[in-house]
């Protein structure tokens, strides 16, 4: 199947034109007309994904970072990036990226994130247009802020999980936002939501988020956004009737603890 095709399947789900401006989703590295005959999701491309598509004989690698996040100086090949995408041309390998439009649609990477945790949480927490926006919540059955974080540390099979609040409060109400969420948190307390699971807290953002009453649980970044390559391979599953071979590329050691 042509990569242009897979292009297109991707983006019927998760658009461009919901990208966030900053951001540089779709295809970095490769040719539209290539016939692709294995796929490699990942969160990330980091070498050791261009590796494992090489050892499997895949030439697609979709990953939810965009490799090329910010315009590239020079190709200096002794630096990391480069060396990625020398590699990835020399073996025929694209690369595609399905970042920030992939947080903003239903069913992409803050479903994942509610869904794994065991929620259902309905509702868009910063909405852009009907359907579409970041983060999600809802209501849920009352817990405890400790029992709460160790309920997410064990779905997520982390190590722990940061709290910032009281152990002891109640929570009824819950948002999740995969990646850096602090910037909802004023949202979160205008919408009298209790808790938001997110990563990347700061000291002056948790500071504020105890003034706000507003309890937060850091689970760190990885593990907030990891399980949308879970979502990615059974869109692709279903899409392409399983006619070519999709592997995720998981890295779990303690890099990704936080």
């Amino acid at each position: 199947m042509k990569l242009k095709y897979i292009i297109e399947m991707l983006e019927k789900w998760a658009p461009l034109y919901f990208q966030e401006e900053w951001d540089s989703s779709g295809l970095q590295v490769g040719d539209r007309e290539s016939d692709i005959r294995g796929i490699v999701i990942s969160l990330d491309c980091e070498s050791e994904v261009v590796d494992f598509a090489k050892e499997k004989n895949y030439n697609l690698i979709i990953n939810h970072h965009p490799l090329i996040f910010r315009p590239i100086p020079n190709l200096d090949f002794s630096s990391l990036m480069p060396s990625i995408i020398r590699d990835a041309i020399k073996s025929d390998i694209s690369i595609y990226a399905a970042h920030t439009n992939l947080d903003n649609v239903q069913g992409g990477v803050n479903t994942a994130f509610a869904e794994i945790l065991g929620y259902d949480l309905p509702y868009i927490l910063e909405q852009k247009q009907e359907g579409v926006g970041m983060g999600r919540f809802g209501k849920i059955e009352t817990i405890k802020a400790k029992d709460l974080t160790k309920k997410v540390s064990e779905a997520l099979e982390i190590d722990f999980s940061i709290l910032y609040q009281d152990p002891d409060k109640e929570i009824n109400s819950l948002a999740v936002a995969g990646g850096g969420g602090s910037y909802l948190l004023e949202r979160c307390h205008q919408m009298g939501i209790d808790a938001l699971i997110t990563s990347d807290i700061k000291y002056h953002e948790y500071r504020y988020a105890l003034n706000l009453g507003l309890t937060l649980i850091d689970v760190g970044h990885y593990n907030s956004e990891f399980p949308v390559v879970y979502k990615i391979k059974d869109y692709l599953d279903y899409h392409l009737n399983s006619r070519i071979p999709i592997e995720i590329y998981h890295i779990k050691d303690e890099r990704h603890i936080y």
